[in-house]
């Protein structure tokens, strides 16, 4: 009998504290909810740089919504249209800090030399993020379509990177790198060249190079 009591006294402690518990966590899906209207993206003030803005709390929320509708437990509406979405925003969410990890990298290739040429196609894909800087938020209906411009903007930036720095380094910096080793003048080592010749001795040298 004492075990009983202390079974049905530790099932009732156990049963408040689970309606205490359910009643805060139903009681803060609403707060968390707001995270869905927040801007997709965020530059840091003083970096630049752009990061999703997703708040962690609601996947945790639509996770804890899934196990507490199994276990039978009353889920709000709001957070059961957060489960049934599930899908979707782990997918915007990771296609967003693909193409924005994507969209570094790319920038990061680019020599410096050519950032300045680069800056208008940078600035390019830089007005397809803005949308999501100031005007969509994870309740937006049309997000596939703007990671996709992202994407599309960034295809170019990427294609003309490689182009540009493929004439950097074939025709300029080759070329430039030869020249460096090539000689202008050429000095007999043991006796000394009248100016006359010399002056010819270098234009055919130079000639010559030039041809070559």
């Amino acid at each position: 009998k004492k075990a009983i009591r202390s079974y049905n006294k530790m099932a009732t402690v156990l049963l408040e504290f689970e309606m205490l518990y359910h009643r805060a966590w139903c009681r803060a899906v609403e707060t968390i909810k707001t995270g869905m209207n927040a801007s997709l993206v965020v530059r840091h003030p003083e970096t630049k740089q752009l990061y999703v803005n997703f708040d962690p709390a609601v996947m945790e929320l639509m996770v804890e919504a899934k196990y507490l509708k199994k276990m039978g437990l009353e889920v709000p509406d709001s957070a059961y249209t957060l489960c049934l979405k599930n899908d979707e925003i782990k997918k915007n969410h990771i296609s967003l800090k693909e193409v924005l990890s994507d969209f570094e990298g790319v920038v990061a290739t680019i020599p410096t030399v050519l950032l300045p040429l680069m800056r208008p196609f940078i600035n390019h894909v830089e007005e397809a993020v803005q949308p999501g800087l100031t005007m969509l938020t994870w309740t937006s209906v049309n997000i596939d379509t703007y990671i996709g411009n992202i994407y599309k903007a960034l295809n170019d930036l990427e294609l003309l990177t490689k182009q540009a720095s493929d004439v950097l380094e074939c025709r300029i910096e080759n070329v430039l790198t030869e020249m460096s080793f090539t000689a202008l003048c050429d000095l007999p080592d043991d006796e000394p060249v009248h100016v006359d010749a010399f002056l010819d001795v270098t234009e055919k040298t130079c000639n010559d190079a030039s041809i070559f």
